[in-house]
Parts: structure tokens; sequence; C-alpha cells
């Protein structure tokens, strides 16, 4: 179905309003949403947005699973509904990342630095707080 209307291209529109959805044209609409919706928080979102984006192939590792696939829109919605709080499928709990230990003695993990700082703390007769500057040009860079 391709019929111009004013210069413009039906086939390129979204018509939400028909009552056929092969003549619609969903598929234009906003397509664009979809990269993001890979990573929702919810498996089956980010499983219907793999399948369209992979253009809604029938088979394949892109295909739905017959129990999504097979299912209404409606039947989907009331399957995966938030109204008593839970969530289905269950969330897996996130383990928590330990916080790094300090490093015991040297502090830096380039050799060069720990010899440079060694060396200009080990100087007698410093009272003043280091001055790295006029130094730091002799330091090899890496």
């Amino acid at each position: 179905m391709s019929v111009e209307l004013q210069g413009v291209n039906v086939k390129d529109i979204t018509l939400p309003e028909l009552d056929q959805p092969e003549y619609c044209n969903a598929q234009n609409s906003a397509l664009w949403e979809l990269h993001s919706l890979l990573r929702h928080y919810h498996p089956v979102v980010q499983k219907f947005a793999a399948h369209l984006l992979a253009g809604a192939p029938a088979e394949g590792s892109e295909a739905l699973a017959h129990d999504l696939g097979r299912r209404s829109p409606s039947e989907l919605f009331e399957a995966y509904s938030m109204k008593d709080m839970t969530f289905d499928p269950s969330i897996p709990s996130v383990a928590r990342r330990k916080k790094g230990k300090f490093l015991q003695g040297d502090l830096f993990l380039n050799e060069d630095v720990t010899k440079f700082v060694k060396f200009h703390l080990e100087k007698s007769g410093v009272q003043v707080p280091l001055d790295f500057a006029e130094d730091i040009k002799s330091f090899p860079a890496s």
C-alpha cells in the first residue's frame, strides 16, 4: 500500500488509527527507541526489542519463544503486570563489590616514581615542603 498525499509517501508514515495492523506501518514509528530497550531492566522487554530489531524473524536465535509469541498484548500486559508489586521473572540480587585495600608500603605502582620520591624524602636537611617542579623534567616519561 503506497499512496501519495501532498508529496508525502503514506507508506513512510505510521497510521495507528487503522483497523488492520498490517497496514498501519508500525515499523516506521520510533524504531530508534528499540536500541535503548535492549538495556531495559525487564528481560521480556529486552527479548521483544531484540526480536524487532532483527526484523521479527519466525525462527533462529532472535525469534521469540512460543510462550511469548502466541500471547496477545493484553495477556502479556496481565502476565507481567506490576499491580501486585511483584516482578516476574524475579530480579537476581546484585553482588556487592568489595572495596579495594590500600597498598602496604609503597603507594606508587611505578617503581621509578617510588625511587624518585624516596630519593627526595631521604635528602638531609629538608625543612620546607618538597618542590618536585624543578626535577620533574628529568623524570622519564612513560
